[in-house]
């Protein structure tokens, strides 16, 4: 009896002590390095076809004061691939890049728990080369294009421990959208290591309209 009630309160001991005893709070200063690969689905008039792509993707976030805090991101992506969808056979090398600055408030539901929710600009600048083989014949193409659109997302953040967050964010601008799923996991003090999932749609003209993404890279905290 006596070593029960010791070990229980050794268990309790331990546990006040521990990251999870107390309400940890989501991190806002930090710089992320990530790379990652991507199924894309591109759209050639009525054709549909689906390309490996590979992503790499860099972001900067800055704490202003405990509810504000101002956020950037940089994007490229590339295809260079082919595939079949019937008879035609697409053969495509696309290159994309995206950067955005939002100004983000926080709004805390709870020590651990924050919701945020950004305004800022998007730039999107893509060019892409390539043809379609119809049985023997070949029919190349080209197409370039930017666009500058407002950016607005909203986001919740968790600290699940001291050194362990769960990120969920939507992101809208233009005729863009994005789903982003990552979880920073401390491996030292000032370092997390992060995986995400991302899902993207755009609903322009544009010949990539889909695609499904998995990136893992350092998140470095300062």
């Amino acid at each position: 009896m006596k070593l029960s009630v010791s070990m229980s309160l050794a268990v309790l001991a331990l546990s006040l002590n521990s990251p999870l005893s107390y309400a940890a709070e989501p991190k806002y200063d930090y710089v992320d390095i990530n790379a990652g690969v991507a199924e894309s689905k591109i759209k050639v008039g009525n054709n549909s076809f689906k390309l490996d792509s590979k992503a790499f993707r860099t972001e900067l976030s800055k704490r202003i004061n405990e509810y504000t805090y101002v956020r950037g991101e940089l994007t490229q992506s590339r295809t260079d691939d082919s595939a079949n969808s019937g008879n035609i056979r697409l053969s495509l090398d696309d290159k994309e890049t995206n950067a955005n600055v939002s100004l983000g408030v926080i709004a805390k539901l709870d020590p651990s728990n924050h919701l945020n929710f950004e305004l800022g600009m998007n730039h999107n600048d893509h060019k892409d080369h390539g043809s379609l083989k119809i049985d023997k014949a070949i029919e190349p193409f080209r197409g370039s294009g930017k666009e500058t659109d407002v950016l607005w997302s909203v986001a919740w953040k968790t600290a699940i421990s001291d050194g362990w967050e769960l990120n969920v964010r939507y992101t809208k601008a233009g005729d863009v959208s994005s789903w982003k799923l990552n979880s920073p996991i401390a491996i030292s003090k000032d370092v997390s290591l992060d995986l995400a999932l991302i899902h993207g749609k755009d609903d322009s003209d544009k010949r990539r309209y889909e695609s499904n993404a998995a990136t893992i890279g350092l998140r470095f905290h300062f």
